[in-house]
């Protein structure tokens, strides 16, 4: 078993046409977080008896990036909510990691497995302490299925 760590998984946008997406890294990310809930509905009716009962709904997910500020970055997410874009992204585990683990020079590459899927821009913030780095978060809210990228 291997354990993944946490600096290897990255949030990625794709751009082209699929299935031969070009994937690109956000950078400067300092966390990434993936949420997906399952909607439950009450069947609970007088035939269950004193014991609740439910089913499974519908399945929502989205996708929370908390970044050091890097201008353009942020100004690029800010102006796609604005535009009411739609974003293919990916989250999965970086191909090539380098002897450092800093960045390599080109960006980060998309390793095989992870999650796919279309997403909206539907919250960013900016943070600006006074005696810290400014940061921004962004939740990216999915639009139809989250996909199996290991599938492919």
């Amino acid at each position: 078993m291997s354990v993944v760590k946490g600096r290897d998984l990255m949030l990625f946008k794709a751009s082209g046409a699929a299935p031969e997406y070009t994937w690109k890294a956000f950078g400067a990310a300092l966390t990434h977080t993936l949420n997906v809930n399952t909607e439950e509905l009450d069947i609970s009716n007088k035939d269950t008896g004193e014991w609740g009962d439910s089913e499974a709904g519908q399945i929502k997910w989205d996708l929370q990036c908390n970044s050091m500020m890097v201008e353009s970055d942020y100004d690029e997410l800010l102006r796609s909510q604005l535009a009411k874009e739609v974003f293919h992204i990916a989250f999965a585990q970086k191909s090539n990691p380098g002897d450092t683990g800093k960045a390599p020079e080109g960006g980060w590459q998309i390793g095989k497995g992870g999650w796919e899927g279309d997403s909206m821009i539907t919250s960013i913030t900016a943070t600006a302490s006074h005696n810290d780095k400014a940061t921004y978060d962004v939740t990216f809210k999915g639009k139809g299925p989250l996909k199996d990228r290991s599938k492919e």
